[in-house]
């Protein structure tokens, strides 16, 4: 994980950011209601949140909760292509945010200022709401009667949770991928930045930087497989219950479409499968309780594996052999992903049993990936990495 940023940095940011609208609106009376709320840094960006004071109304959102995203530096610049794949989507009207700005630090570093989506995760509102249902079940248990209905709709809105992520594909599905593209180049994209190639050829240089050239292999066989098909969507890249919110009118979005891409629907539903196949998984300084819930939450979402195909595959049809490979090729992400956020060797000595232990665990995960991804193409992924230890 990157290092978390200075006071000094956050402040300095801070300031150019205000400086940097005021410039774009060309209105020095622009400014924050509040004092700019830095929200944290994550894995590849430093995120504030602010609302904007415009009296006259210069921009057009005086008094919208904003966000404003940072990449971190040695991270890569993702920015100039999510704020053309969200000009896209609000020509199209699509459930995610409208992008308002995008531009640079003196020092070159890009900034994206987004309007912030209201609501809760899908997962949070659906925990509430198990929640209350419990309660209300423990009341009429409590009052010697028998609500079959209530353990029925409490069952129901877990696995309605978890598969609503297959709906909201089908949705976004749903959009004119011609149309797309026309738009994401309109706003100065290269339409190559949207296809499988190019995704492939930046998981080949990735793995090369996190030092597993062991998966080149991997890499290669995905290039010569690589479905050459017409149909194909506009896929979110990255469709999961936590990027989905849900207002308090129901209505729901998708947020983070740092990956979307132009691809067959079959990239889209392997990503959310791979997800529910391999994660959540227990940490060792987890507590027991926590442990238990992770080995039930996994018995959960492999059990809606299936519902969530058939909620997508109402009406439509969905390639198996396609499916199969998509797998594959979100496991060389996932086995990247896994790489990079285990602590290094040389930074285990602060923190060394639960740093090893964590290491472990992710190289437990990455043999399974490894065993899944040669089931599905025959190539083997070798490792010199030493075996985890045996519990």
């Amino acid at each position: 994980m990157p290092e978390p940023p200075s006071q000094k940095l956050v402040d300095a940011y801070g300031d150019e950011l205000l400086s940097l609208l005021q410039k774009h609106w060309d209105n020095e009376h622009i400014d924050f209601v509040a004092p700019l709320k830095f929200l944290g840094a994550g894995e590849e960006n430093l995120v504030y949140e602010f609302v904007l004071d415009d009296p006259d109304n210069v921009t057009g959102w005086g008094g919208t909760a904003i966000i404003a995203r940072i990449p971190h530096a040695g991270r890569g610049d993702n920015n100039h292509h999510l704020a053309r794949v969200q000009y896209a989507l609000n020509e199209m009207d699509a459930p995610a945010p409208r992008a308002i700005y995008v531009g640079s630090f003196d020092d070159g570093t890009s900034v994206i200022v987004m309007e912030k989506m209201r609501g809760l995760h899908l997962p949070t509102m659906g925990c509430l709401t198990v929640i209350m249902l419990t309660f209300l079940l423990m009341v009429f248990w409590w009052f010697d009667t028998s609500p079959l209905w209530l353990v029925f709709a409490i069952w129901v809105l877990v696995i309605g949770t978890l598969s609503y992520p297959g709906i909201m594909m089908r949705r976004i599905h749903r959009l004119d991928p011609a149309e797309f593209r026309q738009h994401y180049v309109d706003a100065g994209g290269a339409p190559e930045r949207l296809s499988v190639g190019t995704y492939i050829d930046g998981l080949r240089s990735w793995s090369l930087e996190n030092g597993l050239p062991e998966l080149i292999p991997g890499v290669d066989w995905l290039e010569q497989h690589c479905p050459q098909i017409d149909e194909k969507v506009v896929c979110h890249g990255d469709c999961h219950p936590f990027n989905i919110l849900m207002s308090k009118t129901g209505a729901a979005s998708l947020v983070d479409w740092d990956s979307a891409v132009i691809a067959p629907r079959e990239y889209d539903i392997a990503w959310l499968q791979q997800i529910y196949r391999f994660f959540p998984h227990a940490e060792p300084e987890m507590s027991p309780l926590a442990r238990l819930a992770c080995i039930v939450g996994r018995g959960l979402l492999l059990l809606v594996l299936r519902p969530i195909t058939m909620t997508y595959n109402i009406g439509i049809r969905v390639d198996r052999k396609r499916l199969r490979y998509f797998e594959a090729l979100h496991m060389i992400c996932w086995l990247n992903l896994l790489k990079r956020n285990t602590t290094k060797e040389e930074n285990l000595e602060a923190n060394a049993s639960a740093s090893v232990d964590s290491d472990d665990w992710a190289r437990y995960t990455a043999s399974q990936m490894k065993q899944s991804f040669f089931e599905r193409t025959g190539v083997t992924l070798v490792t010199n990495e030493p075996e985890p230890k045996s519990s």
